[in-house]
């Protein structure tokens, strides 16, 4: 059984390494704060990073350009 944050990871990494914030959310059967909190611990990790866009975040994994992952964030 993989742990809230593995998911979380495990999400991202099956979405091109890079999904909106909303879009998790939307994902996850999570509350928005649940979901801040565990991206706050993965990038305090250094597992992932987020970029604020506007009014939303962009979350990718850490070893990544978030300008050369594929575009996933698109609907």
């Amino acid at each position: 059984v993989l742990s809230d944050r593995e998911a979380l990871m495990t999400l991202i990494e099956q979405n091109g390494g890079r999904m909106r914030q909303v879009q998790i959310v939307g994902r996850v059967r999570w509350s928005k704060s649940k979901v801040s909190r565990l991206l706050r611990e993965l990038e305090g990790d250094g597992r992932v990073r987020r970029i604020r866009f506007g009014r939303e975040n962009l979350v990718y994994l850490a070893e990544q350009d978030p300008a050369a992952v594929g575009r996933s964030d698109e609907e």
